[in-house]
């Protein structure tokens, strides 16, 4: 066996390797510091596409914290845990006392327990396995390990996702009436999404959509984006409802990463998985939001209208009247409320229609315009190029 050391004193973690194709791994505490303190914001549309043997390894060194908290839980049971990538590679996580790999081979009918491990567009690169003599005839201790193993991988996949992501705005999201059902966005300072993990992928193929880059946050979420103070790398916490999953959703938005940050523990600090902690968060007293911003049921009356009518024109005196105020002062509380102009929060909405009729229904691209609301397709072409990148034609191919 190569040995694949972390140095993580106190809590030496050890990795030991088989089957390994290739040359030794060592992930030393510098090589652990590289992965999350590049020395300034790295922006994920330049990094390099790894292979996933090569993904799976980085993400066993960036998430260090986390290994060495599960090795040290089952310090004293006789288990034996490991990563196995897609190619078959096994990393066995060792320095567990008395444990013979022959007698827990993770290849054997012993590993009953595992917990799939994804990067941070959603693609599988492996998986974390569990094998303990103890775990037959004790199935409350084998939910109670398959609760263990679930929630380190999900630290190791949330830890790996903030470090590609680092140069952006990070949105962490649970659902209220069902806290396991979560998931991670990253979004520019235009409020684009620019990346999805596998919890919102999985979420919009449940409804039949996919996941497109560029697209308004908006489009995702509904409500007012708890505020949030890049210079000061805080946490914001609020609730946002998620326009394809019912309820209210516990959300933390997480600053990019600066530059001028101080040290890289501040760093380390900032890419630490959160998930399951926004409803912890959200609990807490709220910063004094906007004296113009909208109440809920304002802001669901407007929003509402606006999704069925979007095939007319939506002015802004039309939609002052829904709530009752002046055309300048509705603008004013709607930019309060949504961080966009009306303007721009209906383009985006009929942006999204506009995509799902492309990838649903057999409508001419005159139609799909007319009925998204664009005053022509020559219009709608443009500004959905503009926004999605690409062609509605190409965009269409692409999802059918």
């Amino acid at each position: 066996m190569t040995g694949v050391e972390f140095n993580t004193e106190g809590g030496a973690v050890s990795l030991l390797q088989e089957s390994f194709s290739g040359p030794s791994l060592a992930c030393r505490s510098s090589d652990i510091d590289s992965l999350v303190d590049p020395g300034g914001p790295l922006e994920r549309n330049s990094q390099p596409e790894l292979a996933p043997e090569t993904v799976l390894a980085q993400m066993l060194c960036a998430a260090s914290e986390e290994v060495h908290w599960l090795v040290k839980i089952l310090q004293g049971l006789d288990c034996n845990a490991a990563a196995v990538g897609p190619d078959g590679t096994v990393i066995a996580l060792s320095g567990l006392p008395a444990a013979d790999p022959a007698k827990h081979s993770v290849r054997g009918p012993a590993a009953a327990l595992y917990a799939p491990l994804f990067d941070e567009t959603g693609d599988g690169v492996g998986r974390l396995l569990l094998a303990c003599e103890v775990m037959e005839g004790s199935g409350s201790f084998a939910r109670l390990l398959q609760k263990l193993l679930e929630s380190t991988a999900l630290g190791i996949c949330e830890r790996w996702f903030r470090i590609r992501y680092r140069g952006s705005w990070i949105l962490a999201a649970s659902a209220v009436a069902e806290p396991r059902s979560n998931l991670l966005l990253a979004f520019d300072n235009e409020r684009r999404v620019i990346g999805a993990d596998r919890g919102l992928r999985h979420l919009l193929y449940a409804g039949g959509r996919h996941f497109t880059p560029g697209l308004a946050l908006t489009h995702f979420f509904e409500g007012s984006l708890p505020s949030s103070s890049r210079r000061h790398h805080d946490d914001s916490a609020g609730k946002l409802r998620n326009r394809f999953a019912p309820g209210d959703w516990n959300v933390l938005v997480t600053p990019p990463e600066l530059a001028t940050a101080v040290g890289g523990a501040l760093r380390r600090l900032h890419v630490r998985p959160r998930l399951g902690l926004s409803d912890v968060a959200v609990s807490k007293p709220s910063e004094v939001s906007s004296p113009y911003a909208l109440a809920p049921r304002l802001m669901r009356r407007v929003t509402d209208y606006i999704d069925s009518h979007l095939g007319s024109s939506l002015r802004i005196e039309v939609l002052a009247a829904q709530v009752g105020t002046s055309a300048s002062y509705f603008s004013r509380c709607f930019r309060a409320s949504f961080g966009l102009t009306p303007h721009r929060y209906v383009l985006e909405r009929r942006l999204a229609r506009a995509q799902t009729l492309l990838a649903t229904s057999t409508l001419r691209l005159t139609e799909v315009a007319l009925t998204a609301g664009f005053a022509d397709q020559s219009h709608f072409c443009r500004r959905f190029r503009e926004a999605v990148g690409s062609s509605p034609s190409h965009f269409r191919k692409q999802h059918r």
